[in-house]
């Protein structure tokens, strides 16, 4: 009874030698020729991708320039790919088609166009004519006996200040009537601020001025009595040379 159990365990450990023979090979016993072999990738070094300074220039070797993309083409301008505007930018057309360039106000008055000069007011109209009131300077057509007609050339406000004060207008070298020579300048002291009607106690004064023309002299000295802007005279004699 007791050589059965011996013959059995010596049968068991053969069988388990065997397979442990037939099966992989011991961790220890592995070579390199029995693992796959990395092979690298096209473009890349062996060992993995030298990046170094960055990746691959994706233009190759172009040296200091792109081709030029108008070669062999008929009529096709050359391209310096350096500069887009050839080698001597200063030798492109000015835009601004040879214009001078400045730094003038845009809104200065054309010294040939311009009437300027200073407003008065008469002693008899003085109290009605108060500090920081509006004053509307206007140019016009006139008609025969010198009276301002139509629409305004030009328009300027200003307020009044102390006994007088200065004034320009540019004139316009022409409209629908023709070229503009000469103009009658209207001034209005107006209550109301309103340059589009007069009122009663609003104070004018009109001259007429040759353009271009400095150092004209305007005298508010017509007192308004009505709703409309035409003057009336103020009482006793009108100024000299009042039209």
């Amino acid at each position: 009874m007791r050589v059965v159990p011996l013959m059995l365990l010596v049968l068991v450990g053969a069988g388990c030698s065997k397979k442990s023979r037939e099966g992989l090979p011991p961790a220890t016993e592995w070579t390199a020729g029995t693992s796959p072999e990395l092979v690298p990738s096209q473009g890349m070094a062996a060992g993995g991708p030298a990046m170094g300074g960055g990746m691959a220039n994706p233009h190759g070797d172009m040296g200091g320039a792109m081709d030029d993309p108008h070669a062999g083409v008929a009529g096709a301008p050359p391209i310096n790919p350096g500069n887009p505007h050839g080698d001597d930018i200063e030798t492109m057309p000015n835009p601004h088609g040879g214009a001078a360039m400045t730094g003038g106000d845009p809104t200065a008055v054309d010294p040939q166009r311009r009437v300027a000069g200073t407003i008065k007011v008469h002693p008899k109209a003085k109290g009605h004519v108060a500090e920081n009131g509006a004053v509307f300077v206007m140019a016009k057509h006139f008609d025969a006996s010198g009276n301002p007609v139509g629409g305004s050339l030009a328009v300027e406000r200003y307020n009044w200040r102390g006994d007088s004060i200065s004034f320009e207008l540019s004139i316009p070298p022409s409209d629908a009537k023709g070229p503009i020579a000469e103009v009658v300048v209207q001034a209005r002291f107006d209550q109301d601020s309103d340059a589009m009607a007069g009122q009663p106690g609003d104070v004018l004064g009109v001259v007429r001025a040759k353009i271009p023309a400095n150092g004209v002299e305007l005298t508010l000295d017509t007192l308004v009595t009505t709703s409309s802007a035409a003057p009336t005279a103020a009482p006793g004699n009108m100024p000299a040379g009042h039209p």
